[in-house]
Protein backbone atom coordinates (compact mmCIF):
# COMPACT_ATOMS: atom_id res chain seq x y z
CA UNK A 1 0.00 0.00 0.00
CA UNK A 2 1.27 3.10 -1.00
CA UNK A 3 1.42 6.31 1.36
CA UNK A 4 -1.84 7.78 1.97
CA UNK A 5 -1.88 10.48 -0.70
CA UNK A 6 -4.72 12.79 -2.45
CA UNK A 7 -5.09 12.66 -6.21
CA UNK A 8 -3.55 15.70 -6.88
CA UNK A 9 -0.24 15.09 -5.34
CA UNK A 10 0.53 11.71 -7.11
CA UNK A 11 2.19 11.70 -10.49
CA UNK A 12 -0.15 9.99 -12.91
CA UNK A 13 2.23 7.42 -14.69
CA UNK A 14 -0.22 7.12 -17.79
CA UNK A 15 -3.27 10.02 -19.30
CA UNK A 16 -5.59 7.81 -21.11
CA UNK A 17 -6.90 9.56 -24.00
CA UNK A 18 -9.15 9.75 -26.71
CA UNK A 19 -8.70 11.68 -30.09
CA UNK A 20 -12.16 12.75 -31.46
CA UNK A 21 -10.79 13.69 -34.59
CA UNK A 22 -9.65 9.88 -37.08
CA UNK A 23 -12.88 8.28 -35.36
CA UNK A 24 -15.30 10.41 -36.42
CA UNK A 25 -16.35 11.65 -32.87
CA UNK A 26 -16.45 15.50 -34.24
CA UNK A 27 -18.30 14.54 -37.61
CA UNK A 28 -21.12 13.05 -35.34
CA UNK A 29 -21.08 16.33 -33.43
CA UNK A 30 -21.45 18.54 -37.14
CA UNK A 31 -24.67 16.28 -37.69
CA UNK A 32 -26.88 16.40 -35.06
CA UNK A 33 -29.18 19.48 -35.14
CA UNK A 34 -28.15 21.93 -32.26
CA UNK A 35 -32.26 21.45 -30.63
CA UNK A 36 -31.17 17.95 -30.65
CA UNK A 37 -27.93 17.90 -29.11
CA UNK A 38 -28.53 17.53 -25.52
CA UNK A 39 -31.41 14.74 -25.90
CA UNK A 40 -29.09 12.66 -28.43
CA UNK A 41 -25.44 13.07 -27.57
CA UNK A 42 -25.89 14.48 -23.54
CA UNK A 43 -23.98 17.70 -24.86
CA UNK A 44 -26.26 20.73 -23.66
CA UNK A 45 -25.23 23.54 -26.50
CA UNK A 46 -23.45 22.36 -29.98
CA UNK A 47 -19.70 23.40 -29.73
CA UNK A 48 -17.50 24.73 -32.62
CA UNK A 49 -16.05 21.24 -33.87
CA UNK A 50 -13.00 22.64 -35.50
CA UNK A 51 -11.78 24.62 -32.31
CA UNK A 52 -12.47 21.75 -29.75
CA UNK A 53 -10.49 19.70 -31.70
CA UNK A 54 -7.45 22.49 -31.69
CA UNK A 55 -8.36 22.93 -28.39
CA UNK A 56 -8.04 18.77 -27.64
CA UNK A 57 -5.18 18.66 -29.48
CA UNK A 58 -3.49 21.78 -27.26
CA UNK A 59 -4.31 19.97 -24.04
CA UNK A 60 -2.76 16.86 -25.32
CA UNK A 61 0.35 18.28 -25.87
CA UNK A 62 0.10 20.22 -23.04
CA UNK A 63 0.25 17.20 -21.15
CA UNK A 64 3.09 15.50 -22.71
CA UNK A 65 5.00 19.15 -22.35
CA UNK A 66 4.55 18.24 -18.59
CA UNK A 67 6.13 15.34 -19.09
CA UNK A 68 3.30 12.92 -18.35
CA UNK A 69 3.28 9.82 -20.52
CA UNK A 70 -0.24 10.00 -23.02
CA UNK A 71 -1.81 6.61 -24.42
CA UNK A 72 -4.78 7.04 -26.76
CA UNK A 73 -7.40 4.82 -26.49
CA UNK A 74 -7.03 3.76 -30.60
CA UNK A 75 -3.79 2.82 -30.17
CA UNK A 76 -4.73 0.45 -27.01
CA UNK A 77 -7.87 -1.51 -28.01
CA UNK A 78 -8.32 0.01 -31.12
CA UNK A 79 -9.11 -2.99 -32.82
CA UNK A 80 -11.71 -4.12 -29.92
CA UNK A 81 -15.25 -4.51 -30.68
CA UNK A 82 -15.84 -2.37 -27.84
CA UNK A 83 -13.80 0.65 -29.53
CA UNK A 84 -15.32 -0.44 -32.61
CA UNK A 85 -19.18 1.06 -31.23
CA UNK A 86 -17.76 3.61 -28.95
CA UNK A 87 -14.79 4.97 -30.99
CA UNK A 88 -17.26 7.71 -32.81
CA UNK A 89 -19.10 8.66 -29.66
CA UNK A 90 -18.12 12.26 -28.71
CA UNK A 91 -18.49 11.69 -25.09
CA UNK A 92 -15.58 9.07 -25.02
CA UNK A 93 -13.09 11.96 -24.34
CA UNK A 94 -14.23 12.20 -20.82
CA UNK A 95 -12.36 9.55 -20.06
CA UNK A 96 -12.10 10.19 -16.62
CA UNK A 97 -16.29 9.58 -16.60
CA UNK A 98 -15.97 5.87 -17.32
CA UNK A 99 -13.67 4.38 -14.57
CA UNK A 100 -12.08 5.65 -11.38
CA UNK A 101 -8.70 4.82 -10.50
CA UNK A 102 -7.00 5.55 -6.93
CA UNK A 103 -3.64 7.24 -6.06
CA UNK A 104 -3.16 4.88 -2.77
CA UNK A 105 -4.10 1.98 -5.38
CA UNK A 106 -2.75 2.28 -8.39
CA UNK A 107 -2.75 -1.20 -9.42
CA UNK A 108 -7.04 -1.23 -9.58
CA UNK A 109 -9.88 0.51 -11.06
CA UNK A 110 -13.42 0.96 -11.01
CA UNK A 111 -15.89 0.73 -13.01
CA UNK A 112 -18.49 3.73 -13.66
CA UNK A 113 -22.26 2.58 -14.14
CA UNK A 114 -23.95 5.60 -16.39
CA UNK A 115 -27.30 6.65 -15.45
CA UNK A 116 -27.45 7.13 -19.33
CA UNK A 117 -27.55 4.20 -21.46
CA UNK A 118 -26.16 6.13 -24.28
CA UNK A 119 -22.80 6.06 -22.10
CA UNK A 120 -22.24 2.22 -21.52
CA UNK A 121 -20.13 1.46 -24.07
CA UNK A 122 -17.29 3.94 -22.73
CA UNK A 123 -17.43 1.95 -19.38
CA UNK A 124 -16.38 -1.24 -21.71
CA UNK A 125 -13.63 0.36 -23.40
CA UNK A 126 -11.86 2.22 -20.39
CA UNK A 127 -11.97 -1.17 -18.75
CA UNK A 128 -10.58 -3.29 -21.86
CA UNK A 129 -7.61 0.12 -22.14
CA UNK A 130 -7.47 -0.40 -18.19
CA UNK A 131 -6.93 -4.03 -18.22
CA UNK A 132 -4.40 -3.60 -21.16
CA UNK A 133 -2.09 -1.56 -18.80
CA UNK A 134 -2.44 -4.39 -15.93
CA UNK A 135 -5.19 -3.13 -13.75
CA UNK A 136 -7.72 -5.34 -11.86
CA UNK A 137 -10.98 -4.39 -11.48
CA UNK A 138 -13.03 -3.88 -8.45
CA UNK A 139 -16.37 -4.83 -8.23
CA UNK A 140 -18.55 -2.59 -6.06
CA UNK A 141 -22.12 -2.59 -7.35
CA UNK A 142 -24.97 -4.13 -5.64
CA UNK A 143 -28.09 -3.00 -7.62
CA UNK A 144 -28.88 -1.81 -11.45
CA UNK A 145 -30.04 1.55 -9.85
CA UNK A 146 -26.73 2.35 -8.26
CA UNK A 147 -25.39 4.59 -10.69
CA UNK A 148 -21.88 6.51 -10.76
CA UNK A 149 -19.86 8.29 -12.47
CA UNK A 150 -16.61 8.86 -12.50
CA UNK A 151 -16.77 12.71 -12.50
CA UNK A 152 -18.13 12.83 -9.57
CA UNK A 153 -15.32 10.94 -7.60
CA UNK A 154 -12.89 12.72 -6.02
CA UNK A 155 -10.16 10.90 -4.27
CA UNK A 156 -8.17 13.22 -1.15
CA UNK A 157 -6.50 12.68 1.62
CA UNK A 158 -8.15 13.72 4.87
CA UNK A 159 -5.59 13.85 7.95
CA UNK A 160 -3.81 10.89 6.74
CA UNK A 161 -7.19 8.74 5.81
CA UNK A 162 -7.48 7.51 2.32
CA UNK A 163 -10.85 9.88 1.83
CA UNK A 164 -13.23 9.88 -1.09
CA UNK A 165 -15.38 12.99 -2.13
CA UNK A 166 -18.17 11.68 -4.19
CA UNK A 167 -20.99 13.92 -5.13
CA UNK A 168 -24.52 12.39 -6.15
CA UNK A 169 -27.52 14.65 -8.26
CA UNK A 170 -27.92 14.56 -11.64
CA UNK A 171 -25.27 11.41 -12.83
CA UNK A 172 -24.71 9.61 -9.70
CA UNK A 173 -26.77 8.70 -7.16
CA UNK A 174 -26.63 8.15 -3.35
CA UNK A 175 -27.42 4.23 -3.50
CA UNK A 176 -24.14 4.28 -5.72
CA UNK A 177 -22.02 6.34 -2.84
CA UNK A 178 -23.55 3.36 -0.23
CA UNK A 179 -22.64 0.56 -2.29
CA UNK A 180 -18.90 2.26 -2.66
CA UNK A 181 -18.67 2.19 1.21
CA UNK A 182 -19.47 -1.38 1.25
CA UNK A 183 -17.04 -2.43 -1.06
CA UNK A 184 -13.95 -0.22 -0.40
CA UNK A 185 -13.97 0.46 3.53
CA UNK A 186 -11.64 -0.21 5.02
CA UNK A 187 -9.42 -2.20 2.52
CA UNK A 188 -9.31 0.33 -0.16
CA UNK A 189 -10.39 3.83 1.53
CA UNK A 190 -10.85 4.92 4.85
CA UNK A 191 -13.89 7.49 4.66
CA UNK A 192 -16.64 8.29 1.94
CA UNK A 193 -18.30 11.51 1.89
CA UNK A 194 -21.44 12.30 -0.35
CA UNK A 195 -22.14 15.41 -1.38
CA UNK A 196 -25.26 16.37 -2.85
CA UNK A 197 -24.84 18.54 -5.44
CA UNK A 198 -27.44 21.13 -7.03
CA UNK A 199 -29.84 19.97 -9.62
CA UNK A 200 -28.35 21.93 -12.11
CA UNK A 201 -24.48 20.54 -11.17
CA UNK A 202 -23.65 17.85 -13.74
CA UNK A 203 -20.53 16.61 -11.62
CA UNK A 204 -18.63 16.96 -8.38
CA UNK A 205 -15.44 17.41 -10.33
CA UNK A 206 -16.75 20.47 -12.20
CA UNK A 207 -17.66 22.23 -8.84
CA UNK A 208 -15.20 21.52 -7.04
CA UNK A 209 -11.61 20.23 -7.73
CA UNK A 210 -8.54 19.54 -5.22
CA UNK A 211 -5.32 20.69 -6.65
CA UNK A 212 -3.42 21.02 -3.56
CA UNK A 213 -3.67 20.49 0.33
CA UNK A 214 -4.92 24.23 1.10
CA UNK A 215 -6.23 25.19 -2.60
CA UNK A 216 -9.21 24.31 -4.49
CA UNK A 217 -10.51 25.07 -8.13
CA UNK A 218 -13.99 25.75 -7.48
CA UNK A 219 -17.04 26.68 -9.39
CA UNK A 220 -19.14 29.59 -7.76
CA UNK A 221 -21.73 27.86 -5.68
CA UNK A 222 -24.92 29.08 -7.33
CA UNK A 223 -27.27 29.77 -10.66
CA UNK A 224 -28.07 32.69 -11.37
CA UNK A 225 -31.72 31.57 -12.59
CA UNK A 226 -33.55 28.62 -11.56
CA UNK A 227 -33.15 25.20 -13.43
CA UNK A 228 -36.01 24.11 -15.23
CA UNK A 229 -38.74 22.21 -13.06
CA UNK A 230 -37.22 23.48 -9.82
CA UNK A 231 -38.39 24.58 -6.71
CA UNK A 232 -37.45 26.91 -4.05
CA UNK A 233 -36.14 23.83 -1.82
CA UNK A 234 -33.68 22.89 -5.06
CA UNK A 235 -32.26 26.95 -5.21
CA UNK A 236 -30.69 27.29 -2.44
CA UNK A 237 -27.47 28.32 -3.41
CA UNK A 238 -25.90 24.96 -4.28
CA UNK A 239 -24.79 24.39 -0.66
CA UNK A 240 -23.63 20.72 -0.46
CA UNK A 241 -25.10 18.71 1.73
CA UNK A 242 -22.58 16.74 2.84
CA UNK A 243 -23.74 12.97 4.24
CA UNK A 244 -22.59 10.85 6.87
CA UNK A 245 -22.91 7.47 5.18
CA UNK A 246 -22.36 5.52 8.70
CA UNK A 247 -25.74 7.19 9.88
CA UNK A 248 -27.86 7.42 7.52
CA UNK A 249 -26.58 3.80 6.39
CA UNK A 250 -30.38 2.65 7.35
CA UNK A 251 -32.12 5.30 4.80
CA UNK A 252 -33.61 4.06 2.28
CA UNK A 253 -31.30 4.40 -1.73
Amino acid sequence: MLEHIAEHSRRPEIVLLHDPVPFGALNVLDEVPGEEMEERLLFRAQPETRRFALQHRAFAEAIAGAGFTCRYLGELVGDSACFGIAGSDPNLMFTRDAAITLPWAPDVYLPAHMAKPLRGAEVVVLSTALEALGLQRVEWRGSDDAYLEGGDVVPFSRGGNRCLLVGYARRSTLKAVRHLREALVPYLADEIFAIELAPWRMNLDGGLLPVADDVVVAHPPHRPHPAPGADSSEQRAGRPLVRDLAAASSEGG
